[in-house]
């Protein structure tokens, strides 16, 4: 029934062959489809995702990105600037892959592992998964304020500032 779609070949060789190539290329993209996820970028063009990654992606948590802007409140002024955090964190995880296996091929003597290479991707891909909307926009007014009620308390150690903004963010969250 699938031969009726196919040219008619003129000896048998050629038939074979293209029998080769048609359950060649549906195997493929069967492996393709189980195993990977194909996205296609704007930027990068078609990024392959580890089925980990295609897990991570799919949980509410991480869909949740599609309705965060990435560029906050920029938006309001520049309606063409509509990126969102999930758009952003899947070209993250891409690229921290590809640093990963720059490093890998560039510098063999850190023994990069595959399961490295992975753990780098998804750090990358949930990075931005702390973040509410306009998280950005109250850094300027809140940070300020709550580093100088900590140091108050006596409790603050010099050159934690950035330890100290994870920490609001997840607790904002929370």
């Amino acid at each position: 029934m699938l031969m009726l779609y196919l040219p008619e070949p003129s000896d048998n060789l050629e038939l074979v062959f293209m029998v080769y190539c048609f359950t060649h290329f549906i195997v493929l993209s069967f492996c393709l489809f189980v195993f990977c996820q194909v996205f296609n970028d704007p930027i990068h063009g078609s990024i392959e995702l580890h089925p980990l990654l295609i897990k991570i992606i799919d949980t509410p948590q991480f869909q949740r990105l599609r309705f965060i802007k990435q560029l906050g409140g920029v938006y309001f002024v520049y309606p063409g600037a509509s990126h969102n955090r999930f758009e952003h964190s899947i070209g993250v995880g891409y690229l921290a892959g590809k640093l990963a296996e720059a490093l890998r091929s560039r510098q063999p003597e850190l023994n990069i592992t595959d399961r490295d290479v992975l753990c780098v991707q998804i750090a990358g891909l949930c990075h931005d998964l702390g973040h509410g909307p306009f998280s950005h926009l109250y850094d300027g007014m809140f940070l300020p304020k709550a580093l100088e009620k900590k140091r108050k308390k006596g409790n603050w150690e010099k050159g934690k500032l950035e330890e100290w903004k994870v920490e609001v963010h997840i607790s904002v969250l929370i």
